[in-house]
């Protein structure tokens, strides 16, 4: 409903600004994290046509609902997430790590095997143009797409 209400009263169909639209869907999925998790968010301001806007907004809540499930940290120290979204001339990353308490168990299956989520990240990813990269060492897990976007589309003021 957020992505909708955001695309409906955006002043032109074919220029969203993509920022305000992640932001309150992370910060709709965040509330049920609050005083759990430490949570970074830096989410630039860029248009994009909302074919690529609707997308990666579902990415991104699919990956921050993913990573609020798997965060975790070591003698009780609070967990970390951290989301940046920024663009680089024709190409934008959407990025998340998570803490981790430690390396993921001997013989554990890959992320990218596991279940419906990883499914529909990957699935997303493929709408807006990127790959899935995924990583971690024995403390973070990182997730990040990079995907193309147009030069020429004007930006928008800071939301």
């Amino acid at each position: 409903a957020s992505i909708y209400r955001s695309l409906y009263t955006s002043p032109d169909m074919g220029d969203v600004n993509a920022a305000p639209v992640i932001r309150a869907i992370l910060e709709q999925e965040l509330r049920s994290a609050e005083g759990r998790i430490a949570v970074t968010l830096d989410i630039e301001d860029m248009v994009l046509d909302p074919d690529k806007v609707v997308p990666l907004a579902f990415l991104a809540a699919e990956a921050v609902s993913n990573a609020l499930a798997r965060a975790s940290a070591a003698d009780g120290a609070i967990p970390s997430l951290s989301v940046t979204l920024h663009r680089d001339g024709d190409r934008a990353t959407l990025s998340l790590a998570n803490s981790l308490a430690g390396p993921a168990p001997e013989g554990a299956p890959s992320d990218a095997a596991e279940g419906l989520g990883q499914h529909l990240i990957h699935a997303f990813s493929a709408q807006v143009g990127g790959p899935v990269v995924t990583g971690s060492d024995d403390r973070l897990y990182r997730l990040s797409v990079t995907f193309p976007v147009e030069v020429a589309r004007a930006e928008p003021q800071p939301a």
